[in-house]
Order: structure tokens, then C-alpha cells, then sequence
């Protein structure tokens, strides 16, 4: 395990969120909720779901198994989400910044919303995570096309997050 590069890689998940949020901040209530064809039925609920899921597995590594979906009766606005979208994303790489190797070897056994348990090293969940979110933003930029929104405010790949830091 390259720790270092598993940090990279959490900070690039939150520079992506950070993209994509900066660009559904200018998409109108009526789009992000828009009926699509997709995993989740409107960029919005795409976008819950990873919000939710992120927040979960951080409770998750932190030693915590919810018994439910997180914030499953959200009363927030479609603004609030982005906010905390950007916030459980700011979460996600603290959490991650702050682990030592050790910590993130640790194998861990968690409970799933359906009560099984399951047994993984930390940096395992983390990977898949972070490789979850990815899946999703690309759902959520594949839906912005489906609007005939042709700026999608990206790319949002891990080379261009690379890239950049080059510069």
C-alpha cells in the first residue's frame, strides 16, 4: 500500500466534488431534479447517493455502523446539499490526511445497513470510497449531456487533478 498515493487520491476525490459542485451551483432547481434515465432518477439523487454513501463509510472507518441511510429524511434545499456535499467531502480527506499506516492497514469489521458483517482493511474501504464517487460523478456528467448541457465542468479524471498540481 502507498499511503502517499492514497492521500493523492482522496484529494483528488474532493478537488472533482469541488468541480462538479462549483458546476451544479449554476444548474436551476428544475434540472437538478429533471427524470433521467440512470442509476438514481435526477442528477440530484445521484448526487445524494454519494454524498450519503461517502458519509456512511466515514462512519464507518471512524468504527461507527449505522443501523440506517444517513440523512435519508433530508429537509434541506438543493444549495444546502451542494454545501454539505463539499463538507462531507472536506470530511472524507481530513480523516484520511490524518491516518498513519498503521491505522489504515488495520483490518476492521463493520456492519452493512442490512446487518451482515464484513471484515476489511481500512485503505480497502477508503479505495473503494473514493473509486464510488468517481463512478458517480461520471453518471452525474453523462446526465448533465442528457440536459444538453455541453459544459460539464471538467474534465474531472485523477490525470487532469495531476496535471494541475504541476502547475
Amino acid at each position: 500500500m502507498d499511503i502517499q498515493e492514497l492521500k493523492t487520491y482522496a484529494r483528488y476525490n474532493q478537488w472533482a466534488n469541488e468541480k462538479l459542485i462549483k458546476k451544479l451551483q449554476t444548474l436551476s432547481d428544475e434540472q437538478l431534479d429533471q427524470e433521467i434515465v440512470s442509476s438514481f432518477p435526477s442528477i440530484l439523487r445521484t448526487l445524494k447517493h454519494n454524498w450519503l454513501a461517502e458519509f456512511l463509510w466515514l462512519e464507518r472507518w471512524k468504527g461507527t455502523s449505522l443501523e440506517s441511510f444517513p440523512h435519508e429524511d433530508y429537509q434541506g434545499g438543493h444549495q444546502q446539499m451542494l454545501k454539505d456535499v463539499l463538507d462531507t467531502s472536506f470530511a472524507v480527506t481530513e480523516y484520511i490526511e490524518a491516518q498513519d499506516l498503521d491505522a489504515l492497514s488495520e483490518v476492521i469489521t463493520i456492519s452493512t445497513l442490512a446487518g451482515n458483517k464484513y471484515t476489511h482493511s481500512r485503505y480497502q474501504m477508503i479505495h473503494h470510497c473514493l473509486n464510488h464517487s468517481t463512478y458517480h460523478r461520471g453518471q452525474i456528467v453523462m446526465m448533465l449531456k442528457q440536459l444538453n448541457i455541453d459544459d460539464v465542468g471538467g474534465p474531472y479524471d485523477y490525470i487532469w487533478y495531476l496535471r494541475e498540481l504541476q502547475h
